[in-house]
């Protein structure tokens, strides 16, 4: 998704943007995560000359994430910034456009549009993020030349409760999804610190209501999506 998007932008020659690699965070396969590696080892040797994106997780932070998925996202960065000096780790939380994955945004607009159950932890808080968003902020690190090596964190400046984006994606569509809130979750990871350098004040990745607003415009999008998807399967 992140790459498709891109594609529709300008990016100077002279940088390449990896989001590629193992997009199931539920793998467990080693061989998975050892083809993701030599890739990337192979992409590094051949563009050793170009300045490098690399698109993490926020995730990463948190250092309670032991699953094999995790681990191995912190090693890719660990051999970027080892073997390519000029490697900039930009680290994103849950990112939100037109697709039908299995990240928890599509996954909630799937499930109540079909009108399924839904196990949803009490007080769980996520940080989401315009796919397009991204891109400008890429392309805005370019124009000001604020490119350096290093771990940076790209986090609007609130979460949402699972619960209350449930009820936003409700106001959206007709659903009769029972709804059930079980133990305690976790919180996602907020810095928006490196943010604030990029954007102005006045940036809707600063508002409070970023969270509806992407409700309001990809909600229709997902579902007219999935509704293609699901006719050309029968």
């Amino acid at each position: 998704m992140i790459g498709t998007e891109f594609s529709k932008s300008f990016i100077e020659s002279n940088y390449l943007l990896i989001a590629a690699g193992v997009s199931n965070s539920q793998e467990t396969d080693p061989s998975v995560f050892a083809r993701d590696t030599r890739n990337i080892e192979s992409i590094v040797v051949k563009h050793f000359d170009k300045k490098i994106f690399y698109i993490s997780s926020c995730q990463n932070e948190d250092i309670n994430f032991q699953t094999p998925y995790f681990l191995h996202k912190r090693l890719l960065e660990k051999i970027l910034l080892e073997k390519h000096k000029n490697t900039m780790i930009l680290r994103l939380p849950q990112v939100v456009g037109i697709n039908n994955n299995m990240t928890l945004f599509p996954t909630l607009v799937r499930k109540m549009y079909l009108s399924e159950s839904l196990n949803i932890q009490k007080n769980t808080k996520r940080v989401l993020i315009d796919v397009a968003d991204v891109v400008r902020i890429v392309q805005t690190i370019i124009t000001k030349k604020f490119f350096e090596s290093g771990i940076f964190n790209i986090t609007p400046s609130y979460s949402v409760n699972v619960e209350d984006l449930v009820a936003l994606i409700k106001e959206q569509i007709t659903s009769h999804s029972e709804i059930k809130i079980v133990g305690p979750g976790r919180s996602a990871f907020v810095d928006d610190k490196y943010l604030h350098k990029l954007v102005s004040q006045d940036d809707i990745l600063l508002d409070r209501l970023y969270a509806s607003l992407l409700v309001n415009k990809y909600v229709p999008q997902i579902i007219e999506q999935f509704s293609k998807d699901w006719k050309e399967q029968l």
